[in-house]
């Protein structure tokens, strides 16, 4: 019966888990940044003005009649830029419409509000571009190119040209 207990006692040792345990632990911080707020403004509405059945009419992008946006955040924080851009101009009375077209050096951007000395770049694609490291700005100017047919109806057409703006992550 002895025999019996120690086979029993020595028996569940070796079948119940070890409470015996190693363990080791570690720790890490977390951080983030919160940036500020994008902020995208319209400054000046592209004007073609007046203009003549058949002809075909551009503003560049340093002209005072170009479009432009400012766009104001984080300083030194790199964005992307995307336009949506009409394909026509429509009659704000009747369903005609004008060709509108933008090359692929219609847009400039700069850190300063003044097309003169920015960089190119075709806003049918977008940009990159980092805010000034300073202010956080970024100035957006645009160019296009209408193309009224020799019997285009008279009267006013319009279209809108939207920007969108987000930070990279970069």
């Amino acid at each position: 019966m002895r025999i019996h207990k120690y086979l029993l006692v020595f028996s569940l040792f070796i079948l119940l888990p070890s409470t015996v345990k190693s363990q080791e632990s570690s720790s890490i911080d977390v951080h983030a940044t919160v940036l500020e707020v994008l902020t995208v403004i319209g400054m000046n509405d592209m004007e073609f003005g007046n203009i003549t059945a058949g002809n075909t009419f551009g503003t560049a992008p340093d002209e005072p009649e170009a479009g432009s946006f400012m766009v104001s955040g984080e300083a030194g924080a790199e964005v992307d830029v995307s336009f949506t851009l009409p394909p026509v101009l429509n009659h704000v009375s009747s369903p005609l419409t004008i060709e509108i077209t933008f090359r692929s050096d219609d847009g400039v951007a700069n850190t300063s509000d003044d097309a003169a000395g920015g960089q190119a770049f075709d806003p049918n694609v977008g940009t990159t571009r980092l805010l000034d490291g300073s202010f956080g700005e970024l100035y957006l100017f645009l160019g296009g190119e209408l193309s009224p047919a020799v019997n285009q109806e008279p009267g006013d057409y319009e279209g809108t040209i939207t920007v969108t703006v987000d930070y990279t992550g970069n």
